[in-house]
Order: structure tokens, then C-alpha cells, then sequence
């Protein structure tokens, strides 16, 4: 394997995510599922292929039980 670029840590977070195009609000959201997630970034599994640099929206909804953790 090659050296390691990355300059932040990655934490595997199994999230239900919806994805968009950024600036287009009549865009229909669409499913993923984050694979991993870091302060730069967060790794997607989806059926769709993005050029590099294609901006994309994010919203996810998390299912959290109130209680003491």
C-alpha cells in the first residue's frame, strides 16, 4: 500500500445520508450511505459518480435515543 496523505483522522460512521447538487434547490435528493467521516471530508456509497470538485449538499438524520451515553 501506498504511504498515507490524509491529514485527518477517519471514523467509521455507518450514517443514512440524502445527497443533492449544491445551488440547485429543485434538484431531487437522492439516498447514500457515509462510510466513513473525517473533519475534511466524508466518504459516500452511492449509484452515482461525481467529477472531482462536484459540490453536493448533505443531509442526514440521526436516530439518537434520548438516554445517558
Amino acid at each position: 500500500m501506498g504511504e498515507e496523505r490524509r491529514r485527518d483522522t477517519r471514523v467509521s460512521v455507518p450514517l443514512a445520508i440524502t445527497y443533492r447538487f449544491a445551488g440547485d434547490p429543485v434538484t431531487v435528493w437522492h439516498s447514500a450511505s457515509a462510510i466513513n467521516i473525517s473533519a475534511g471530508g466524508v466518504r459516500l456509497r452511492c449509484e452515482q459518480f461525481f467529477e472531482l470538485g462536484t459540490r453536493i449538499e448533505l443531509c442526514n438524520a440521526l436516530d439518537i435515543t434520548p438516554g445517558y451515553y
